[in-house]
């Protein structure tokens, strides 16, 4: 479980994001990757760290969701959050299949082989659950990585300050 902080800079007005907690500034929305391994036979303990950083508690049957490998594209909406699966497709860059078994878990329609991935979203909040090996995220991350955690005055890259409209924008074009 990683957790990316998107804080407003009060000086600057403007949003950067921070993979650490810091109090000086507003803490405008965060986001929390998952892999789906994270949930796997520890379904509570996840649950309750999803608890303890969001105040969010999750449906027992979006849970349910969460875990099923082979569940279909999909959209749900309770009063403190809305679900949302869809399948992407497993590429070739991607490293999730790495046994036979694992091959025959997911879905395969006419020869193209996907992998749920799945988001809870409130206003201040998304949760991001993907297999292990995702390369597309992943090689987002790894681009954007080298700006977290920097001060502010020293980050030339337009997207470390976001603008407040720009936040949700940003944060689902990762995906």
């Amino acid at each position: 479980m990683q957790l990316y902080y998107f804080y407003r800079h009060h000086s600057e007005n403007t949003i950067f994001i921070s993979t650490e907690q810091q109090t000086e500034h507003t803490l405008e929305f965060l986001w929390i990757d998952s892999l789906r391994q994270d949930l796997v036979n520890h379904s509570e303990s996840w649950q309750a760290d999803i608890y303890q950083h969001t105040g969010l508690l999750l449906n027992e049957f979006h849970m349910r969701d969460l875990l099923n490998i082979e569940h279909p594209c999909a959209f749900d909406t309770v009063e403190e959050y809305d679900l949302l699966v869809f399948r992407k497709l497993i590429s070739p860059d991607d490293q999730i299949l790495e046994s036979e078994n694992v091959l025959e878990a997911h879905e395969s329609v006419f020869g193209l082989a996907t992998t749920p991935m799945s988001f809870i979203l409130s206003p201040q909040v998304l949760v991001s659950v993907r297999e292990q090996g995702n390369k597309a995220i992943e090689s987002y991350y790894n681009g954007y990585r080298p700006l977290w955690n920097v001060p502010l005055p020293s980050r030339t890259n337009r997207v470390s300050y976001l603008r407040p409209r720009q936040i949700c924008a940003y944060v689902y074009s990762i995906a």
